[in-house]
């Protein structure tokens, strides 16, 4: 399943395809067990709490249920806050976030 159906295309690397600089996709994907392993590893055998802070509207709020979905799979609890720009922005400026979802 896709979070935003027809629109761009997979990249997972932060600079756009086409620009000099930019490095040819280092092929990820998703292993779960691999997952568990690194946070029991790490101290973490029953995963952990945070947060995501996204802004209301689409195509945002979908990023974070599916980041927060993602998470769940190996056991990290992610409770979604979400705002308007000053809100979510602010608490960026003022570091008071795990993962923020948002504009540029």
């Amino acid at each position: 399943s896709v979070v935003m159906p027809h629109y761009g295309v997979i990249n997972q690397r932060p600079l756009q395809l086409g620009l000099a600089a930019r490095l040819d996709d280092p092929g990820y994907a998703l292993n779960v067990a691999e997952a568990k392993r690194l946070l029991a590893e790490a101290g973490h055998p029953n995963g952990f709490k945070i947060t995501i802070r996204s802004l209301t509207d689409s195509p945002f709020i979908n990023i974070a249920t599916s980041l927060q979905s993602t998470l769940a799979q190996a056991g990290i609890q992610a409770t979604i806050i979400t705002g308007t720009g000053n809100q979510i922005y602010g608490a960026m400026r003022d570091r008071r976030f795990d993962i923020l979802v948002g504009r540029g």
